[in-house]
């Protein structure tokens, strides 16, 4: 569990993961003012710059009734009233606004939105585009949301589209491709986020009126007003978390520690109780090393722009003694330590692990420098000193001879004639019979196969004569 006090340095936190919404405005435009912040009637996009319909900026609603003159002929038509804008809209109902106006409805003395459907004779398919004059930034800001109203009738080839530009107005994105502004006739507050605009320097939006061929189509046009783009940072707290390799072990240890912080920090601080080094600036700090034994707290301090969290992971460390130093006692050729501990290890010349050697007494083959490893309950070892064996005494000469030994699977004995072998038991240093001859197909030379065995040290009993004569056997693999 997470512990929030810190004795030692005596800091008092609240540890949640806490979060709070700082909101800007980035850009606004009503188009009451001028400049507005729009270029008009641009090329961008494969846009005309002076067609049948064009952009404007005015506060016009009334309708009316025109003409046109196609092929020679006038054909008049009439243009709806643009619908007054909501309550919510600054101006209503009739404040200025950015919308789409046809050249023959300017002729006959009409400037609400509307727009000349391309029928491919009279007037010519073309696309009209409109853009952000400047550009802002959303360096910093993890959301960035666009607002604005609109209303468009159009019809199904003559619609609104909403751009986008990374790059200043040189280049642009359609965002959400395939997405038409159509087919509303009054006012709609249209709400938009997308994680692609966050963290740029030079954006900008646009809109484009597509008006292709069509054989029906509407008014009113494509209007739009309140635009606004605004962004919000999310200020998150660092949440600071952590693991070690290991949390219980022998002294002597050395350690690494894992950062598992959350939100981004950028400093660390630990504190390492016992331990030295004693703190650590690092990340991941490594070489943390546990001489005294005892249980140890462990605190780790992180931070961010936004804040700091403090972990401290009360007797997180616990380190154990290891076992005094083993002595080693002698009788002949047998040789024994402190019993009842958790485990051996015999080595013979400091370094060469003895295989089943894993009893607190042991009988030496071979002269040379025996050591014993002791090992706890809790896992913790220690060595002996060296003990030096200088002769072994052969006490079965000439009574037997074993080859190889150490064995790995067969074993051949040897007797001499005047002492035949009757029967055989090989025992294991607990006392326990693991093999039992006692019909010998040969009683001067015999093979026998130890392959099912473990490794280990074991008692060659051959009996003879009367008499129960003892060897020493290694099996090796």
């Amino acid at each position: 569990m997470k512990s929030k006090v810190l004795p030692q340095i005596i800091v008092f936190l609240i540890s949640s993961v806490i979060t709070s919404q700082a909101q800007d405005t980035l850009f606004y435009t009503g188009f009451s003012a001028v400049p507005s912040g729009f270029s008009l009637n641009t090329s961008d996009v494969g846009s005309t710059t002076s067609g049948a319909n064009f952009w404007v900026e005015n506060n016009s609603y009334p309708g009316g009734n025109g003409t046109i003159t196609c092929l020679g002929f006038p054909f008049s038509f009439t243009v709806p009233s643009t619908p007054a804008q909501p309550v919510t809209i600054s101006g209503f109902p009739n404040g200025s606004y950015l919308h789409t106006v046809s050249n023959a409805a300017v002729t006959s003395g009409i400037s609400n939105c509307c727009f000349a459907a391309a029928d491919g004779i009279c007037t010519n398919a073309e696309n009209y585009f409109c853009k952000m004059s400047s550009d802002i930034s959303t360096i910093g800001f993890d959301t960035v949301t666009v607002n604005f109203w609109w209303l468009c009738s159009g019809g199904n080839n003559s619609y609104g589209e909403l751009y986008y530009s990374f790059d200043g107005g040189t280049s642009w994105i359609q965002h959400a491709p395939g997405t038409k502004y159509n087919n509303t006739g009054n006012w709609t507050l249209k709400t938009i986020t997308d994680p692609a605009w966050s963290n740029h320097s030079m954006l900008r939006f646009g809109f484009r009126f597509v008006n292709n061929v069509a054989t029906t189509a509407s008014d009113p046009g494509f209007g739009v007003d309140e635009f606004l783009v605004t962004g919000k940072n999310s200020v998150i707290l660092p949440v600071a978390a952590f693991t070690a390799n290991d949390t219980a072990f022998c002294e002597e240890t050395c350690l690494f520690f894992t950062d598992l912080s959350q939100n981004n920090p950028t400093s660390w601080q630990w504190y390492f109780e016992g331990a030295i080094p004693d703190t650590s600036s690092l990340q991941n700090p490594t070489q943390i090393c546990y001489d005294d034994t005892g249980t140890f707290d462990v605190t780790l301090i992180v931070t961010n722009a936004s804040g700091i969290d403090t972990l401290v992971y009360a007797n997180y460390i616990t380190v154990y003694a290891n076992p005094p130093t083993p002595l080693i006692s002698a009788s002949s050729d047998t040789l024994c330590t402190v019993p009842f501990m958790a485990g051996y290890q015999w080595y013979y010349n400091n370094s060469v692990l003895i295989p089943g050697a894993v009893n607190y007494c042991y009988i030496a083959i071979f002269p040379g420098t025996y050591s014993v490893q002791i090992t706890d309950s809790s896992g913790c070892s220690s060595f002996s000193d060296p003990y030096v064996i200088t002769s072994i005494r052969d006490v079965n000469a000439p009574v037997t001879a074993l080859f190889p030994n150490p064995v790995a699977n067969k074993l051949t004995i040897t007797a001499p004639y005047q002492m035949p072998m009757e029967q055989l038991m090989l025992k294991d240093l607990g006392g326990r019979v693991v093999l039992r001859l006692e019909h010998l197909p040969d009683p001067n030379a015999i093979q026998l196969d130890l392959s099912i065995i473990p490794i280990g040290l074991y008692n060659l009993f051959i009996y003879s004569k009367g008499n129960w004569s003892p060897s020493k056997v290694v099996i090796s693999r």
